[in-house]
């Protein structure tokens, strides 16, 4: 959580009586933000802390975070990004990546000489036309498929998709750039019935929705991706089993539904994506289809009402929460202290924790999970080299946000670990930066 910009004077005008001792590490004060608005602000109830080495604050009772003003370096005046979309466009602009989506072409009217190479597969794209009231339509009612929902994952109608009437299903990368599209012709005796044209490796089918979702759920063919959205369960695509590292990082410590088709080839991809995706973290369930080869022949069969039932049991139940007005116990003045220390110490108290020390690096954890970091070597400028850094980071972050020990004799272990991550992640952080900013 970062608030708006506080500053220790503020802290002091707030609570006038807070002790500021030099040579102690750690201030106690009464928080003054909103979010505390009428909690009690006696010397009992002081729930922000604040490292007076560095100034950076947190609030146990509403768990604000950030750095009080008096200590901002040039870096941190520089305007806040807050919204997601702006940050994730300067860091891949910081790596000379595009940001902007491609868009479906229009139909292509030009009588300009060949496009580039690297545009070709582009040429078998034109004509395309919205879904509504055309044979594509007819064709994906048939199948269980409304047609509003293939037409909000992006997908088109052409009469001539190499000589034949087709749907055009498009495949994008994790920013919504088109890599390539798949037409599924529908002249029964046109062979073979799908065709993909560009580079499949670098994106799937998306129906709205699935990047961002929950539970990240990955299918094969696109009508078993528009299948699941029918039934309320947004998936992706990727027209085969072929593995995309891209997105594999982009599922790093989240829940992974695969919905392979039940036969052999499903579940032999099912154990290679299994051991990629283990590598980031991921919480893996395999999503076969009973009673059927794939998803959309489960629809076609049982309609869309008993698939999505079926589906719900597969859910993890929603967490309880249990209100309490307890006061949170004074933090430890040692950062590192504040992980934890003890088996004893509570798992969710352990991750707040972990949050608090990963919050400054929010930027460079949020690149390396969309897979928007270079994928080569990193030379620092201490001299060393980082071979993965997006696979560095995210494994340091899944070390950082351990929730336990071993037992006590190897605490110190640990805790030399999270030094060492950290600083290495501080030191990605300041290249990263500039990258971004430049040298100005």
């Amino acid at each position: 959580m970062s608030p708006d910009p506080l500053s220790l004077e503020a802290l002091r005008a707030a609570d006038p009586h807070a002790p500021t001792p030099t040579g102690k590490s750690e201030w106690r004060f009464s928080c003054p933000l909103s979010t505390c608005a009428g909690k009690k602000t006696d010397s009992a109830h002081r729930s922000m802390a604040v490292n007076s080495r560095t100034g950076a604050y947190h609030c146990h009772r509403c768990g604000a975070d950030g750095k009080l003003t008096e200590y901002w370096t040039e870096r941190n005046k520089r305007p806040r990004i807050n919204d997601r979309n702006t940050a994730r466009a300067r860091m891949r602009a910081a790596f000379g990546l595009n940001s902007a989506p491609d868009p479906l072409p229009a139909p292509n009217t030009s009588s300009a000489a060949d496009p580039p190479p690297s545009a070709e597969w582009k040429q078998n794209l034109h004509g395309l036309r919205p879904l509504a009231r055309t044979p594509g339509a007819e064709y994906l009612a048939g199948r269980g498929i409304p047609a509003d929902i293939a037409d909000r994952a992006g997908a088109k109608y052409t009469t001539d998709y190499h000589d034949a009437p087709a749907v055009v299903f498009p495949l994008r990368d994790i920013s919504g750039n088109l890599m390539a599209a798949q037409g599924r012709r529908l002249d029964p005796n046109a062979k073979p019935k799908a065709i993909t044209a560009g580079s499949m490796k670098e994106g799937v089918f998306q129906t709205p929705g699935a990047l961002d979702a929950d539970i990240l759920v990955i299918t094969e063919a696109p009508i078993d991706a528009l299948s699941l959205a029918a039934c309320g369960l947004p998936a992706v695509a990727l027209c085969g089993t072929t593995l995309r590292p891209w997105l594999a990082r982009a599922a790093a410590f989240r829940t992974v539904w695969l919905a392979f088709d039940a036969d052999e080839a499903g579940d032999k991809a099912v154990v290679t994506w299994t051991a990629e995706l283990s590598k980031y973290g991921a919480d893996i369930k395999r999503l076969r289809p009973a009673g059927g080869k794939d998803w959309n022949e489960l629809l076609i069969t049982h309609g869309p009402e008993a698939l999505s039932e079926s589906i719900e049991q597969f859910r993890p139940p929603a967490p309880e929460v249990f209100p309490t007005e307890a006061e949170t116990p004074p933090a430890p003045s040692d950062p590192l202290s504040a992980l934890p220390l003890a088996l004893e110490e509570e798992q969710t108290e352990a991750a707040t924790n972990a949050a608090v020390l990963l919050a400054p690096y929010a930027g460079l954890i949020d690149g390396a999970q969309r897979g928007e970091l270079p994928s080569g070597p990193v030379e620092l400028r201490t001299g060393s080299t980082i071979t993965d850094p997006a696979l560095f980071i995210l494994k340091s972050v899944q070390e950082i946000e351990a929730a336990t020990v071993p037992d006590r004799v190897g605490l110190s272990i640990w805790q030399n670990v999270v030094k060492d991550r950290l600083e290495t992640l501080q030191k990605l952080d300041l290249w990263a930066d500039e990258k971004t900013w430049g040298d100005s």
